[in-house]
């Protein structure tokens, strides 16, 4: 796949999207969570400092493979891109038959929501109270 702008750019402020297969590949293996194969579709999160990483590997029915990450900035006090993430997740398996990346992708950035306060604690964060998380 060719380095273009059009695979890589911020959705939000703190939401980071890219189809680069380069980046990709390169965030996975500094980060010990490359694959040891290639050949079934599979969904992959961790933390990196402070952000939270999404990475779907699909496989086509017809043949055809491909990287989609998302990168949430700081994702313990930026609650709204997970939630975007999460509503985009569940029109997608809305949307397509084979909707079992888009499943697990939901359920990862759901289950570290349920821990974003933890984290905020963890990393000494505090969310203001007029800000538009108020008090998650």
């Amino acid at each position: 796949m060719e380095n273009t702008a059009f695979n890589q750019q911020y959705l939000t402020s703190n939401l980071y999207t890219s189809t680069n297969e380069v980046e990709i590949l390169d965030i996975l293996i500094d980060n010990g969570h490359l694959p040891k194969h290639f050949n079934s579709t599979q969904v992959v999160s961790f933390l990196r400092d402070e952000d939270f990483y999404l990475i779907l590997f699909i496989v086509n029915p017809n043949g055809r493979k491909g990287f989609l990450m998302y990168k949430v900035v700081d994702f313990s006090i930026h609650l709204e891109e997970l939630y975007m993430l999460s509503a985009t997740f569940a029109g997608l398996m809305q949307a397509v038959e084979d909707n079992y990346p888009y499943r697990m992708a939901k359920h990862k950035v759901e289950q570290i929501m349920t821990m974003a306060a933890t984290f905020r604690a963890l990393f000494h964060k505090r969310v203001d109270a007029d800000d538009y998380l108020n008090a998650a």
